[in-house]
């Protein structure tokens, strides 16, 4: 409630300054034929400096309304379209007359003849071209080296949220190009945070349309929201960086370097960057005082490049080439602690863990990738490298208490080894696709993936397990383990709809679409594991013979059918389209595993054949420019075989004394079928449209024979046994529910995501029947309201989930109720140039319960209360003070709270006009607080996690931003320019 109020106090003055502001309106036509006009661009702008006050593109009737224009200020509108003249009319609103009518406004052909003076310097910001949105960066009132995203902002109608997302009138952008391609690496702040406004030309917002799809309706549905940063011909080439050096306390130091040259047909960029703290974690235990164990060290270098082999881009006609290189080392340390409650049937086993570690690690990976398209067919492969080496170091207590007073065992754990590791991965597809009323005519489509990695593994560890409660348990083993293990899988899928022309000709088979598709996957595993352990009377190291061992695993799962479409199909230009789709699918599944092992007991091979057949009618209705509805019904069946650790696992007593894990032989392959209805809504009426809604509604019944779980067993000492079972059926119905819907009321925009699910299902058991069920939910809500040099952002996210599930425990049929919900609030304020503020509260609840028979104790629970505020003020010019302070209040599985404030502030100066050198002072967890806690619940386990974070630490940061955006003759005239 408290913060509901700080809340509603805070956005008090919006509220007080929306009353005071006014608006006007009017319709624009053609003074032809005094037919409306849409998608004029209506501009109003102060009439004292030209700053851009509001816009708005006119609707159907050509209909306009401005709101939240200033009272008291000199004002004027300007009204634009294609293939007309401008218009512009000064205005001025108070008290007396807060609202203008402008009643109809006519605009007369384009003669070629110049505007009035002031309609020539009134670019508009933003005009409709066809069904593309085109922002006019010589419109907007801003330093010209200032970069995309600050222009952006200033830009009403798009929205920049605290989670880098953007939205143009509520429609959330999903991929951004550079002239009509990917800019790098593809991602928005790789642009938007380096091209300065001087280089861009125009920014345009359209929606892309996949002609891959299978259907027309499909690919009316699927078409995504894409933002386009045109560039002015002769920024077309440049190059953008950063060089940083930082110094501090607690023997820090490292820096960072990054480079990105392009062209029109090329992208080459470097990154490289390092990182050592030698006190990392500060004043820890006398025990931990090693070096090695107190440090952070991180560092990675990389390239990529992209080519493409066309200058001019072309959607569904390119060709390019990319990829990179990157090589990285870390060598980290950790301290943890963690408590682990179990609840079982009459009593409950509370583990406490305390350890500490030590990794370092140095990886490769090289990766290209090949794409081609070229009207309606598409290839591309890709490549890829990776190879790794490393070592861990551990040591860790264990002791475990039986109804929180009784200890029932202890242990302590060291280990330590070291691993190679290589991977190999190649994949890539070929679509040839028919794209009219009958979508299958010789469609072809090819995938395939191989994949093959190898590793060697040593390591030693040493255990000592000592059970209180019955001396019979207690251990002591000391081991050595030697393990090379290689995989290669293999899958290649085909799809060809074109069998219906191979058999009957010309000869249509009544509109029936035949094809014929196979999907095969081929593994092969192999094991080398090379086992010793100490012998105390000899002492040294001897065979273990219940381990060692050579392994191999080959499998195949191949699924070939026989599918049968028919498609009912009808358009209307510029009205409707209308379709539906029948089709059925004639598979058969063929499952092979040979298991090849020097332990007798694992050669087995096994044969399994299943018919799963599936069959799929989907109706689909566009209404151009206005709606998309879906409806899809589904049946499809699958089967999995148990695998032969579940049949014949490598039992190891000695070592994973708290997880036995026993097999079953007799074990039989699960087969499942599964029915489903989709509902789908979609309205979008283009970027225009102030309002947006989607909604999608899923319904499911699967039913499975033979499924494959585990019944455990605990025993006094808190040591684990599993045993594989098959249960004679289970069945389960789900529902799911998604809504999206986004509205803009004057300059406020209003985003809605509300989505959740409910499962419920039975196994049976030998004890009779467990019923399960589970409940989620998620919402996300923001608000956006642009103030008159900034915008306030209020943001709430939530998710819950609630499962109840059984497990067979003890020779008891137990029902385990398991229970998340996380909660948070945000709210942000950002003044351009001036100051970034933000206040967060988080809150998080998990707990474990569980019912049976003899259930006598209570549910185990955890809760986290996260309060964040942070700020940066950027005033004087090219001074910016930055501070972040983080709460936290965690009630860990045992009830008690663990408390931490974590506070980190930094200064830093831009040195003037270009801005290409900054200095910055940073200092971290000012209080020496920082710790990472983790809290979770799963089945009869619910755990505290607390991790040892960085310590505090000053630091002092130079950096060097080097820049030039087209010939280097004009950079300074690009750098006097300060409004376009």
């Amino acid at each position: 409630m408290r913060s509901i109020v700080f809340i509603l106090f805070l956005l008090l003055p919006v509220i007080l300054f929306a009353q005071k502001e006014g608006s006007v309106k009017g319709y624009v036509v053609s003074s032809t034929d005094s037919n409306a006009l849409r998608s004029a661009t209506v501009t109003v702008y102060k009439k004292s400096d030209s700053a851009l006050i509001g816009y708005q593109i006119t609707k159907e009737r050509g209909a306009f309304e401005i709101k939240s224009l200033p009272l008291k200020t000199d004002l004027f509108v300007a009204v634009t379209h294609t293939g007309y003249a401008g218009f512009s009319k000064a205005i001025y609103l108070d008290s007396i007359e807060i609202f203008i009518n402008l009643q109809t406004i006519g605009l007369v052909k384009d003669t070629g003849q110049l505007l009035e003076e002031v309609v020539v310097k009134s670019v508009a910001p933003v005009t409709m071209n066809g069904d593309t949105l085109e922002i006019n960066p010589a419109g907007i009132k801003l330093d010209s080296i200032e970069v995309v995203d600050e222009l952006l902002s200033r830009v009403p109608g798009i929205t920049r949220w605290q989670d880098s997302s953007l939205t143009v009138n509520g429609r959330k952008v999903t991929k951004l190009y550079v002239d009509g391609r990917p800019f790098f690496d593809g991602s928005f702040n790789m642009a938007v945070k380096n091209l300065p406004k001087h280089a861009v030309d125009k920014i345009q917002v359209y929606q892309e349309k996949d002609i891959y799809k299978q259907t027309a309706a499909d690919i009316a549905k699927d078409s995504t929201v894409v933002m386009n940063i045109k560039l002015k011909p002769e920024k077309r080439k440049g190059y953008f960086g950063n060089t940083t050096a930082l110094a501090g306390t607690n023997d820090s130091y490292g820096g960072n370097m990054s480079l990105q040259l392009y062209n029109k047909k090329t992208h080459f960029g470097f990154n490289g960057s390092g990182n050592i703290v030698q006190r990392a974690l500060g004043d820890i235990e006398p025990v931990l005082q090693n070096k090695d164990l107190n440090i952070r060290n991180n560092w990675t270098i990389g390239t990529t490049f992209r080519q493409y082999f066309k200058e001019a881009p072309g959607l569904y006609n390119d060709r390019s080439l990319h990829g990179g290189y990157n090589v990285s080392g870390n060598r980290n340390s950790s301290v943890t602690n963690r408590t682990t409650v179990k609840n079982l049937a009459d009593s409950k086993l509370t583990d406490i863990n305390e350890g500490y570690n030590l990794s370092r690690s140095f990886m490769q990976s090289v990766n290209a990738n090949y794409e081609a398209r070229k009207k309606q067919q598409s290839f591309s492969a890709n490549i890829n490298f990776s190879r790794s080496q490393g070592s861990n170091a551990s040591d860790g207590n264990i002791t475990t208490y039986r109804n929180d007073s009784v200890m029932a065992s202890r242990s302590a754990n060291t280990s330590q080894g070291e691993n190679v590791n290589n991977q190999f991965r190649l994949s890539g597809n070929y679509n040839n696709t028919s794209v009219n009323e009958d979508p299958g005519a010789g469609g072809l489509s090819i995938s395939y993936s191989l994949n093959y990695d190898n590793s060697l593994s040593n390591s030693t560890t040493y255990s000592k397990f000592e059970a209180l409660s019955d001396s019979a348990y207690t251990n002591l083993y000391d081991r050595k383990y030697s393990n090379r293990n290689s995989n290669f899988n293999g899958n290649v899928s085909l799809n060809y709809n074109g069998l219906r022309q191979l058999l009957f000709k010309d000869h249509n088979f009544w509109g029936i679409n035949i094809g014929l598709n196979n999907t095969t996957q081929y593994g092969r595993s192999d094991i080398n594991a090379d086992v010793s352990d100490m012998d105390s009377v000899t002492n040294s190291y001897l065979t273990n013979n219940n381990l060692t061992n050579l392994s191999g695993v080959s499998d195949v799962n191949s699924r070939t059918g026989l599918r049968l479409e028919k498609m009912f199909f009808k358009q209307i230009t510029d009205r409707y389209q209308r379709s539906i789709q029948v089709s059925t699918n004639l598979q058969n599944q063929l499952l092979y595993q040979k298991n090849t092992s020097t332990l007798s007991y694992r050669n087995r091979t096994f044969i399994y054949n299943f018919f799963t057949p599936s069959t799929n009618i989907n109706y689909n209705y566009n209404k151009t420019d206005q709606y998309n509805i879906g409806i899809g019904l589904g049946h499809s069946s699958s089967a999995t075989a148990p695998t032969i650790d579940q049949l014949y696992p490598i039992q190891d007593s000695a070592a994973n004394r708290y997880n036995m894990i026993v097999g079953n032989p007799n074990l039989k392959s699960k087969f499942n079928d599964a029915f489903n209805l989709d509902l789908s809504f979609n309205k979008n009426r283009g970027f225009e449209e102030q309002r947006s809604f989607n909604a999608n509604v899923n319904m499911g019944y699967d039913m499975e024979r033979n499924g494959i779980i585990d019944s455990t067993i605990y025993d006094n000492d808190g040591g684990r046994t599993t045993y594989f079972i098959n249960t004679p059926g289970s069945g389960s119905f789900n529902t799911g529910l998604y809504m999206a819907m986004s509205f803009k009321f004057d300059k406020t925009t209003l985003q809605i995501g509300a989505g959740g699910g409910w499962n419920t299902g039975y196994t049976h058991f030998a004890t009779g029947r467990g019923y399960s069920n589970a409940l989620s939910g998620n919402m996300n809500v923001n608000v956006s309201h642009p103030l008159k040099k900034g915008s306030i952002q209020l943001s709430y996210r939530s998710d819950l989930s609630d499962a109840e599930r059984p497990q067979y425990i003890n020779m008891e049929r137990l029902t385990y109720n398991n229970n998340n919900q996380n909660h948070s609030i945000s709210l942000s304020f950002n003044l351009p140039g001036v100051i970034e503020a933000g206040l967060q509260q988080a809150i998080r609840r998990t707990s474990s319960e569980q019912a049976g028979s003899s259930s006598i104790y209570p549910a185990a629970q955890t809760r986290s209360y996260n309060t964040t505020a942070r700020f940066t003020l950027k005033v004087p010019k090219n001074f910016n003070l930055g501070s972040n302070v983080r709460y936290s209040n965690n009630i860990s599985v045992n009830a008690q709270p663990i408390r931490n404030i974590n506070w980190d502030a930094n200064m830093g100066y831009f040195f003037p006009k270009t801005k290409l050198f900054e200095a910055r002072v940073s200092v971290f967890n000012i209080l020496g607080q920082n710790q990472n806690i983790n809290n979770y619940s799963s089945g009869n386990t619910t755990t505290t996690s607390v991790t040892q974070g960085l310590q505090r630490y000053f630091q002092f940061t130079f950096s060097y931003f080097p820049r030039q955006f087209g010939g280097r003759a004009k950079r300074s005239s690009h750098i006097a320019d300060d409004a376009d």
